[in-house]
């Protein structure tokens, strides 16, 4: 979360953008796996509390879109940026894609201490 509101406080525009050198659609696109490795995060931090599946994916795309959501209207505030649905979808994109990655793995074996 520390990278993407780093990321998210940079100035818009010319030399002063983060990664000047990236094409704006490639950073867009880039919203697709940051957010996919944050579900990840989440998806893995609830699980030792949630064991339904379903709960737990509900869960983790629930977190996921608030923070996209307070990520965006971070971003209205900061020069030469703006809030963007497209960029929201593209989070939530991210987030599904990682809950239904995870969701299709096998159940490991619980580990014992």
């Amino acid at each position: 979360m520390v990278v993407i509101f780093y990321f998210s406080h940079q100035p818009g525009g010319g030399e002063d953008a983060a990664l000047p050198w990236l094409h704006g659609d490639i950073k867009n696109l880039l919203h697709i796996p940051i957010f996919g490795i944050l579900a990840y995060l989440i998806w893995h931090s609830l699980r030792v509390r949630i064991r339904q599946t379903a709960r737990l994916a509900t869960t983790t795309l629930t977190l996921v879109l608030i923070y996209a959501l307070l990520d965006e209207w971070h971003q209205s505030f900061i020069p030469l940026r703006d809030a963007s649905l497209g960029d929201v979808l593209n989070d939530l994109l991210g987030g599904v894609t990682a809950v239904w990655l995870i969701s299709r793995q096998p159940p490991r074996p619980a580990r014992h201490a």
